[in-house]
C-alpha cells in the first residue's frame, strides 16, 4: 500500500470490483499494517517447512493486532510428505483457522505464471485448479463468519 493506494481501492469498488487480493512480502513493515488495515480478509500463505512457520509469526502478531478476519494457508506443499501433517500441527499454536486444503506444489503454477495465466485457465480440470477453488470457496466462509 503506497501512496495513493487507498484512492486506488476507493476507484477499483467503484468499477465494480467485488474482490482485490493484495500480495506482500512476509515482513513488519508499515505497509504491510496498512494493507491488513485495509483488508477484509487477511490469508497468510505459508510453506509446510520448519524455515516457513517460524516466518510467519510477525504476520500472525500483526493480524491480531489489527483484529481483522484471518486465516493460514498450506502453500508450495508436496503432494506426499508427512510434512503437511507436521505443518497443521505445528500451525494449530497460532490459534488461525488453518484451511483445510493445502496448495500443492504442482507444475500447473510456474507453467500457468509464464503464460499469464492462472492454474484455473491453463488447466480447468487439473488438481491445481481444484485446489485453488477449495481455498476459495473455505475463505469466503471464513469472511462471511
Amino acid at each position: 500500500m503506497i501512496a495513493g493506494s487507498t484512492t486506488k481501492l476507493a476507484e477499483l469498488k467503484e468499477a465494480g470490483a467485488d474482490v482485490v487480493f493484495i500480495d506482500t512480502p512476509p515482513s513488519v513493515h508499515p505497509v504491510i499494517g496498512m494493507a491488513i488495515e485495509a483488508a477484509h480478509l487477511t490469508l497468510i500463505l505459508t510453506g509446510p517447512y520448519p524455515e516457513d512457520l517460524a516466518a510467519i509469526g510477525s504476520s500472525v502478531q500483526m493480524v491480531r493486532n489489527i483484529g481483522k478476519k484471518s486465516g493460514i494457508v498450506l502453500n508450495r506443499t508436496p503432494t506426499w510428505s508427512t510434512a503437511l501433517s507436521l505443518a497443521r500441527s505445528a500451525l494449530t499454536a497460532f490459534e488461525l483457522p488453518i484451511c483445510p486444503t493445502a496448495i500443492a506444489q504442482r507444475v500447473a503454477h510456474p507453467y500457468a505464471s509464464a503464460s499469464g495465466q492462472t492454474a484455473q485457465e491453463w488447466e480447468p480440470d487439473g488438481a491445481a485448479a481444484a485446489e485453488i477453488q477449495a481455498v476459495w470457496k473455505w475463505a469466503k466462509e471464513i469472511l462471511n463468519a
